[in-house]
């Protein structure tokens, strides 16, 4: 009887061990489809984690460890990439693609820290100024790159460099590309 438990015990441990290996699917796609994700309850870290092995990009998480996301989507990667979270920003850095004419393919994503996850005072606004903070929102920066890696990673540095400016100097985010189409 006790090795039965013991041989019941190490089949429930490969089962749970399976289960959470299934929570993050993905398939890759070709030229003409897009990569298809699906996740239930995973933590997003892992999710892109699991995306960057998948297509090959280098990945660099400094966002919430512990958000848990929720998506069944088919899309281009840059686009579903983009779209994982709300609340983080999220620079994707893209190169032309040799295997897919006239598409690109994704070569680095950037995942910074929130702002709300660092609260900071909204900068001063004097009586005379007739211009006002930019609402909160989510950065979503997608570069076209066609250069080599140290221009790369070159190019991914001055846009790190350039949101944490603005971050500084507005206090909050910059708007994403929804709101700036919306001011149009």
């Amino acid at each position: 009887m006790r090795i039965v438990r013991s041989c019941v015990g190490i089949l429930s441990a490969f089962a749970v061990a399976d289960a959470f290996a299934q929570a993050i699917q993905i398939t890759p796609g070709d030229c003409g489809t897009g990569v298809k994700l699906v996740a239930r309850d995973a933590p997003l870290a892992d999710v892109l984690k699991r995306l960057a092995d998948a297509l090959h990009f280098e990945l660099r998480y400094e966002g919430d460890e512990g958000r848990l996301i929720n998506v069944s989507a088919t899309r281009p990667a840059v686009e579903l990439i983009a779209s994982l979270s709300q609340q983080d920003s999220i620079i994707v850095t893209q190169a032309k693609d040799g295997q897919c004419p006239g598409g690109s393919r994704v070569v680095k994503v950037w995942v910074l820290a929130s702002a709300q996850a660092k609260p900071r005072e909204p900068p001063p606004v004097s009586a005379t100024s007739t211009t006002r903070p930019a609402p909160p929102a989510r950065a979503v920066v997608k570069e076209q790159v066609i250069l080599g890696a140290p221009a790369l990673e070159e190019q991914s540095r001055r846009a790190k460099a350039a949101y944490d400016e603005y971050v500084r100097v507005h206090g909050v985010p910059p708007p994403g590309a929804e709101e700036e189409a919306a001011k149009n």
